[in-house]
């Protein structure tokens, strides 16, 4: 029987030494990543015990969790490369290693761009937590799309011909979900634009409330009455919005009639008097009080004042103070407030008898 020979040795015999070889070179591989990780992971709990500092938290716990398979197929692909080892075992490890790579690399950046979001959030209060929303979406889009083109690049396939495929598939797809992709680019006008933000209160239509999540697609607002209200971005990019976010005062407007059967003396008091009032409010200033028309049955003043606050519940409060002290000193001075009235004056004709 004629024995296979390698090198003037049997080739069982070559065989076993080579896989003696690469499991020595896997464990020295593998326990010098072990050696390695564990230092780094003490070390960087060392720095982190002197000072709270996110990133190297995110390292620390980024090194424990990476799982004991990428390890040990990095050791085995780096032995199968520094020895002489069968070709079809080194390229499926090869394509395994690559794959764990990836996979490694999203999972790393992933947590990442979450771990830079939260510290932006916590650190500066002004931030648009919708737009770093919108910013998470689009560096883990992107962040997906460059790690798989690179790892098919990688692998041999030709990226030039898959993107131009890919071209005209997306705009197939793009005008199948046309109204999803209106949705989306709403989203990031708004978001972009500053349109509204978390928190703000607007009026948009017929609806009112306050910004409670601002989506992909949809925007949710919370009314006075409590029920939740979703409107399409699509719809609020397209319509007038009040947005009384930035307002720093409000000016308040309002008529009062008073009867025409006030003598003159006290309707020349009446601008003073609602003066007086309304200067006496924390936070207003009157404007203006003018008797400003002559109604049918009415003397019509128009009062005008400003309110430096922007709380809506504190603006019904002053505006109600207002009213009633105006109300209260109309009747210490006994005139009367007017409503529509109608006289009829009946002229008696001589020649009637009766």
């Amino acid at each position: 029987m004629e024995v296979v020979s390698f090198y003037y040795n049997p080739l069982s015999s070559h065989l076993l030494i080579s896989g003696i070889i690469i499991l020595l070179l896997t464990a020295f591989f593998y326990f010098s990543f072990s050696l390695t990780k564990r230092f780094l992971i003490h070390y960087l709990k060392h720095l982190t015990s002197q000072g709270e500092n996110p990133y190297l938290k995110f390292l620390s716990n980024y090194l424990s969790n990476v799982p004991f398979l990428f390890w040990l197929t990095t050791s085995f692909y780096l032995a199968l490369l520094i020895s002489p080892s069968n070709q079809t075992l080194l390229s499926l490890t090869q394509l395994l290693f690559l794959t764990l790579i990836a996979y490694q690399l999203t999972i790393f950046l992933f947590q990442l761009t979450d771990i830079l979001n939260q510290h932006l959030l916590t650190t500066k209060k002004e931030t648009n937590k919708a737009k770093l929303i919108i910013f998470n979406y689009l560096a883990k889009a992107t962040i997906l799309t460059f790690i798989t083109l690179t790892f098919l690049a990688s692998l041999g396939i030709n990226i030039t011909s898959l993107v131009a495929g890919l071209g005209i598939g997306g705009l197939a797809i793009a005008l199948a979900v046309q109204n999803i992709l209106g949705d989306l680019f709403s989203t990031l006008a708004i978001v972009f634009d500053n349109t509204v933000n978390v928190g703000d209160f607007i009026v948009v239509g017929q609806y009112q409330g306050k910004v409670e999540k601002i989506g992909l697609k949809t925007t949710r607002i919370r009314s006075f009455k409590g029920e939740e209200i979703i409107i399409p971005n699509k719809e609020l990019s397209s319509q007038v919005v009040r947005n009384f976010h930035s307002m720093q005062q409000r000016r308040v407007t309002f008529t009062l009639g008073v009867s025409y059967e006030t003598p003159l003396e006290k309707i020349k008091k009446i601008p003073q008097i609602i003066s007086q009032i309304i200067d006496q409010q924390p936070q207003a200033k009157v404007k203006r009080v003018n008797l400003t028309e002559m109604a049918d049955s009415a003397l019509i003043f128009s009062v005008v004042y400003e309110l430096e606050m922007k709380d809506y519940s504190l603006y019904l409060k002053t505006q109600e103070a207002v009213i009633l002290q105006i109300l209260d000193a109309l009747a210490k001075e006994k005139i009367a407030l007017a409503y529509p009235t109608q006289t009829i004056y009946l002229k008696k004709n001589p020649g009637v008898h009766k």
